[in-house]
């Protein structure tokens, strides 16, 4: 018969207690916008950091959907995003592209106070800071890891 060891079993939950009450992240950080424009098709190219604030926790196979917002907390755009792994105390960039159409950019151009004209001539590319309160992650989806076991893995 298989012996039973409590302090296995003692290590084996403070693990999961470990990995379950790990803290997500609760909205990007420093989020910008660059918006071009090339053969008519209007280029948002958005960027921010995603941060790990733990630990012994790692978190793997990230994504979802970000939400730019206008203040009366209306969805102005969507930007999907993936990122492999977010290592323990570190902060992963997400550096997203969207192709829009004149009438899909027009809201945001007007929340971010661009000219679109100036924009569609090259004179100005509009480069925009975002409030983190128009910012926020619709869909967030990880999975936890205990470090300790990801880098045993890998060894």
């Amino acid at each position: 018969m298989a012996k039973f060891s409590y302090n296995k079993l003692i290590v084996f939950l403070s693990l999961i207690l470990l990995i379950s009450c790990a803290k997500k992240p609760e909205t990007p950080l420093h989020p910008a916008v660059i918006i071009t424009m090339e053969k008519n098709i209007f280029l948002v190219n958005f960027t921010c950091g995603v941060i790990n604030e733990n630990e012994s926790t790692a978190f793997i196979n990230t994504g979802g959907v970000i939400n730019i917002k206008d203040n009366n907390k209306s969805t102005l755009l969507e930007i999907p995003f993936d990122i492999p792994v977010i290592l323990p105390f570190a902060t992963a960039n997400v550096n997203e592209t969207l192709e829009l159409s004149e009438d899909a950019i027009t809201p945001l151009l007007t929340f971010l106070k661009l000219d679109k004209e100036k924009i569609k001539s090259g004179e100005n590319i509009g480069k925009k800071y975002l409030d983190e309160k128009n910012i926020g992650f619709k869909d967030l989806n990880l999975e936890k890891n205990d470090i300790i076991e990801l880098l045993r893995g890998k060894i």
